[in-house]
């Protein structure tokens, strides 16, 4: 019989396993930064196949090193890139299952949170996404963005007290010269639209208009703010301002099914369309990879961010 391993050889295997998955992870890194670049290219043909390498390479990464976190963080974002939800929930939620409660803590970022939660809401678990954020919003009570992600949550469930609550938090603590990491002017955009339209559900307009309106001083090019103060003045009866600053938005995005439907209803002085509601494609805005982390350039544990392909 041959002699047991001394624990000297079982760390130096485990300690090769690991140095092999990080090269294995730093190719993935290299194939998204090529797929990137050719996106940009317009070669999306190169594109999907980098992509495709990358996604091989984290494989064998993980098969390496099944504890690997970064790697398999990793493959987190390229789910979410490639809309493969349940695949970025089961990833993600495999980290969070290895880590404590104080581990977690720790991190000092609220990303895996965030991510498992836009997974779920991509996936219409509505009920996992709020669990998930709202953990985010005790562990990491500072970042605004836990509360950003949960008052959107509330707001789609239709509990429009608590969204209006958690969204006024977000942008206090985004505000607050103590924070760390603030909105970003998009999310605080999304964040104060989102205000808005848990307003407008609770029949509060003139504090409905007070926050589109400075969502469109935050960013005068985005349709978002537009959309939403139109919104407001269609539910107070000014229907022609309201039909002017639809128009307005549509001058920035003429393709935009909403608004084409805003412009309709007001000039019909209709009242179908949906109340205090932002819509699908701007709820999409909550996406975590919008949090000002850059995976690619490395960094220690899960304090780096969603990559965006």
């Amino acid at each position: 019989m041959g002699a047991d391993p001394k624990p000297g050889d079982a760390k130096a295997s485990k300690d090769n396993a690991f140095s092999q998955s990080e090269a294995k992870r730093q190719e993935a890194l290299t194939h998204i930064n090529k797929a990137g670049d050719l996106r940009d290219s317009g070669d999306l043909h190169g594109s999907d196949d980098e992509v495709a390498k990358a996604w091989r390479a984290l494989e064998e990464a993980l098969t390496l090193c099944p504890t690997n976190h970064r790697a398999r963080f990793l493959l987190v974002s390229c789910s979410m890139n490639q809309a493969d939800y349940p695949r970025a929930e089961e990833e993600a939620n495999s980290i969070y299952k290895a880590l404590s409660t104080q581990q977690l803590k720790n991190m000092g970022d609220p990303l895996l949170h965030l991510s498992i939660a836009h997974a779920c809401k991509m996936q219409n678990k509505t009920d996992n996404a709020m669990t998930f954020a709202r953990e985010a919003t005790e562990l990491y009570e500072h970042d605004p963005q836990p509360f950003m992600v949960l008052g959107e949550l509330l707001e789609r469930s239709g509990d429009h007290k608590e969204a209006e609550r958690y969204c006024r938090n977000a942008l206090l603590k985004s505000d607050s010269p103590d924070c760390k990491q603030p909105l970003s002017s998009h999310n605080t955009v999304f964040t104060l639209c989102c205000l808005s339209a848990s307003l407008v559900r609770q029949d509060q307009l003139s504090e409905a208009e007070k926050f589109a309106i400075q969502a469109t001083h935050v960013d005068s090019n985005s349709t978002l703010p537009l959309k939403q103060l139109s919104e407001v003045y269609y539910h107070q009866g000014r229907l022609s301002e309201a039909l002017h600053i639809a128009e307005r938005a549509q001058t920035i995005d003429p393709d935009d099914p909403d608004i084409r439907e805003r412009i309709e209803a007001t000039q019909q002085g209709s009242s179908d369309v949906g109340v205090g509601q932002i819509g699908s494609a701007q709820a999409a805005s909550g996406d975590p990879s919008a949090a000002s982390h850059d995976q690619a350039h490395g960094g220690v544990g899960l304090t780096n961010g969603v990559v965006v392909i």
